[in-house]
């Protein structure tokens, strides 16, 4: 009963503090409101700005402080039995808890050589990953080894929805 009683009492002392400080309490909404904006956008708050494909890419594969021109990274991908930025699809998550608990993660598939193949049949490995809208990794890989007729289809269409035609 008295728990019940403290929820009433609460909620009756926010609703008195809200009608004497209207235009306070407008802004705290205002202010909550644009984070979650933020938040469900993709923001990068650590350096106050948004990243795009191109830098979420370059991080999750090179780093935070990478400064390889284009050749360097299809060099550094290449032997790694990939093609940049072929090797990688970024796909924004879903998860509205995630988002308005203030948290963005993009998925990344990832398609390589399978560094040690145990067959013939699948010489390339596909990966899972998340990063965070900073582009660091924030859950660790999870993959699986890939036939080469699917690693091809895979990278086929990842090449498209970079906007290339191979």
């Amino acid at each position: 009963m008295t728990e019940s009683k403290s929820k009433k009492s609460f909620i009756q002392s926010l609703c008195t503090w809200t009608k004497q400080h209207k235009k306070s309490a407008l802004a705290l909404a205002i202010i909550l409101a644009s984070i979650q904006f933020l938040n469900f956008t993709g923001f990068c708050y650590s350096e106050l700005r948004y990243l795009d494909r191109y830098e979420l890419l370059d991080r999750f594969l090179f780093g935070p402080s990478t400064a390889f021109t284009e050749d360097e990274k299809i060099q550094k991908i290449a032997i790694r039995g990939g093609e940049y930025p072929g090797c990688c699809r970024i796909t924004p998550e879903k998860r509205f808890l995630n988002k308005i608990l203030g948290y963005y993660f993009y998925n990344v598939e990832s398609h390589f050589s399978d560094p040690d193949p145990r067959s013939s049949d699948t010489p390339k490995y596909l990966t899972f990953s998340s990063i965070n809208s900073c582009g660091t990794r924030v859950i660790h890989e999870s993959g699986m080894p890939e036939t080469q007729k699917s690693y091809d289809a895979s990278v086929y269409s990842i090449n498209k929805s970079w906007g290339f035609k191979k």
